[in-house]
């Protein structure tokens, strides 16, 4: 962990960490080799917010295997929006 801003109006912090991850999928089952991957995970709270910005970095070099983030929040969400390079999306969850 290390404290990358420290300011009396923004707190931001990078988290690294690696792991050993297969390197393919084959069929559904199946993993073969594995390949080291390392994840940034930025946090950042700014005065006032009443929301935590996290940005999540990975190069995946595994072939055919997808990746999940999970964050827990304090209360269950009405909605769940996200979005990739090819879309932004928001789910309704009820």
């Amino acid at each position: 962990v290390t404290v990358r801003e420290r300011g009396p109006m923004r707190a931001r912090v990078e988290l690294v960490a690696r792991y050993r991850w297969p390197a393919a999928c084959v069929g559904l089952d199946r993993r073969t080799g594995e390949v080291d991957h390392e994840v940034r995970t930025r946090l950042e709270l700014r005065a006032g917010a009443r929301a935590v910005r996290v940005e999540v970095t990975v190069d995946n070099r595994s072939r055919d295997h997808r990746l999940r983030t999970h964050l827990t929040l304090p209360s269950p969400a009405g909605t769940s929006s996200a979005s990739s390079c090819r879309c932004c999306g928001t789910r309704g969850w009820g």
